[in-house]
């Protein structure tokens, strides 16, 4: 899985190095809050039985939630944007059928590539968002910690200078479930505000 997600980030890369060649560019950064599903889905599982039985299987379902706050980063061009974000927070797995919650801290590396229509105005401009973006977590509540999803939103900047802005965005996405535990992905949310420098 880690080396799927390697080579979607490549090619995005490379797709994004061709949209780059437009002009101008811009770069900047901010702030990033991010929360919602990663995934959810039935698994079995053994419980305790009498002494010598060796237990016995049952089916739980399970949700996964995942809230995260840390800093972001952009490079675009009129169409595109390309951004990376650091984010610190919280994994939660809720065992609906045991009435069981678990929680630890988790660190998120994450990629997201996004093409963009802008609207211009003599203040700014608007523009609606879509694009695929990829997660890499650092914990343990998950087997595989790789996960891809389908991002749709939209944005805008306000001209504070010539060649300085401020840009707020807020993003929904479809996360996809690709790991046997899970049957289904989840729906998140990420909201961003930053600067950014026009080059």
């Amino acid at each position: 899985m880690t080396k799927r997600c390697l080579l979607v980030l490549a090619l995005a890369a490379s797709v994004a190095t061709g949209a780059f060649a437009q002009s101008p560019w811009s770069i900047g950064g901010g702030a990033i809050f991010e929360g919602g599903s990663l995934a959810s889905g039935e698994r079995r599982i053994t419980v305790p039985g009498p002494p010598g039985s060796g237990g016995f299987p049952v089916m739980v379902e399970e949700r996964l939630r995942q809230t995260g706050f840390g800093a972001w980063v952009f490079v675009d061009a009129t169409f595109v944007e390309l951004s990376v974000a650091f984010m610190g927070g919280s994994q939660t797995l809720i065992c609906a059928t045991r009435g069981q919650v678990r929680d630890e801290s988790v660190m998120v590396l994450d990629a997201t590539l996004l093409g963009k229509l802008p609207i211009l105005f003599g203040w700014g401009d608007i523009f609606p968002l879509l694009g695929v973006g990829g997660q890499l977590n650092f914990g343990d509540l998950i087997e595989d910690d790789v996960h891809f999803r389908i991002v749709l939103g939209a944005g805008g900047d306000i001209f504070l200078t010539r060649n300085i802005f401020a840009r707020a965005s807020i993003l929904g996405s479809y996360r996809f479930g690709f790991w046997d535990r899970w049957g289904s992905g989840g729906f998140g949310v990420a909201i961003k505000a930053g600067i950014g420098f026009r080059l």
